[in-house]
């Protein structure tokens, strides 16, 4: 193989650190909320399986799935000194429920929103979307701190639930000759736009 064949393969693998993260209120209580996970500093996309039973039937029993199942969706964020990430999930998670001395648990319907988590490429084009339909906050982590590392960064850790998830493969092979061409032509028109705006920018 040929050294530049080889580095072309290389260069086109996903990488863990290229990475989009955005959170959307939708409910009525939260309809403000937007959070652009610009300080992000790391996601897990959920794993997906099933629930399973195994009836009782004659000869070699067979596991059956039920239900799908949906783990829960973890990511840390770097704090600022506003503290703005950690306000906007303090104020997405007091919209689940009233403060005290009521404590009364609100609707779905007024605290569920949607997140969004995408992986994209060298030239920041998505290639991978993970939606999360019906989020919500089901745990703030704890902020640490300690005179002992004056120089670390402060960070906070969300844990949400959320009914299910579903994908788009961006990259996924066109149905049409047509198809291709323009998804060829869209994804060379969008490296240049990046291309052009980081000579801008940087």
């Amino acid at each position: 193989m040929k050294v530049d064949r080889f580095k072309a393969q290389v260069n086109s693998m996903a990488r863990t650190n290229r990475f989009n993260l955005a959170m959307f209120g939708t409910g009525g209580a939260v309809s403000g909320l937007r959070m652009r996970g610009l300080h992000c500093t790391t996601a897990v996309m959920p794993g997906r399986g099933f629930m399973t039973k195994t009836p009782i039937d004659y000869g070699p029993r067979r596991t059956v799935p039920t239900m799908p199942q949906y783990d829960a969706f973890d990511c840390t964020f770097r704090l600022e000194n506003h503290y703005e990430d950690r306000e906007l999930l303090e104020k997405w998670q007091e919209a689940v429920f009233s403060p005290a001395p009521d404590f009364y648990m609100n609707y779905l319907d007024d605290y569920k929103g949607i997140i969004y988590l995408e992986q994209v490429d060298h030239y920041s084009q998505v290639t991978y979307r993970g939606v999360m339909v019906d989020a919500w906050p089901m745990q703030i982590g704890v902020s640490t701190f300690s005179a002992d590392s004056s120089n670390e960064i402060q960070t906070v850790t969300g844990q949400f639930n959320y009914r299910f998830w579903f994908s788009e493969f961006t990259n996924s092979k066109p149905d049409t000759f047509l198809g291709g061409i323009l998804q060829k032509f869209g994804k060379k028109l969008g490296r240049k736009i990046t291309s052009k705006l980081e000579d801008v920018v940087f």
